[in-house]
């Protein structure tokens, strides 16, 4: 870590577990993470999570082509790929999977999301997630207040405003 006499090669997973996602910067952005899947796998967006997974905190990243989706987890201090599926979409399936696309070019900065949600419920976040919807993308960041409460605060990714919080 910074600093502190580890290069981190030892290490489980440079950020520890229950960092808070509001705060911590982790070397590779949810942007990157992106753009990392799309070196794999020609499509778009659905669904971005990051979260705790097994020893580290990765990036779950969500595409759709016109015939598949694609599934890979991407290590958040590295950039490391792994967990990758790819999947053939049943044309059933198909309108639905496409009207879950998120155009990343019309949705509220990241920052601005979660400091909305935090103003709508303070706390420490401990996952968060980008979600498409056939209403429309949506913000997710799971907080834990001072007392140890969990909160999910859903917010329109259009607009940025708080939809609920459960």
């Amino acid at each position: 870590g910074q600093g502190d006499g580890t290069n981190g090669s030892d290490a489980v997973s440079a950020t520890p577990f229950g960092a808070d996602l509001a705060v911590t910067q982790f070397a590779v952005s949810w942007l990157d993470a992106v753009d990392i899947a799309k070196k794999q796998f020609e499509g778009s967006v659905t669904e971005v999570e990051l979260d705790w997974n097994i020893n580290r905190y990765a990036y779950k990243i969500e595409l759709v082509s016109a015939t598949e989706e694609f599934e890979v987890l991407i290590d958040a201090d590295t950039g490391e790929r792994s967990n990758e599926n790819t999947e053939r979409i049943d044309a059933e399936d198909l309108v639905t999977k496409q009207s879950e696309v998120i155009d990343l070019d019309q949705i509220v900065p990241w920052e601005d999301a979660h400091a909305a949600a935090l103003a709508a419920q303070a706390g420490s976040v401990d996952e968060w997630n980008l979600e498409g919807r056939a209403e429309g993308p949506q913000y997710q960041f799971d907080i834990v207040d001072a007392s140890g409460n969990d909160f999910d605060v859903i917010l329109d990714a259009m607009t940025g405003k708080v939809v609920r919080v459960e």
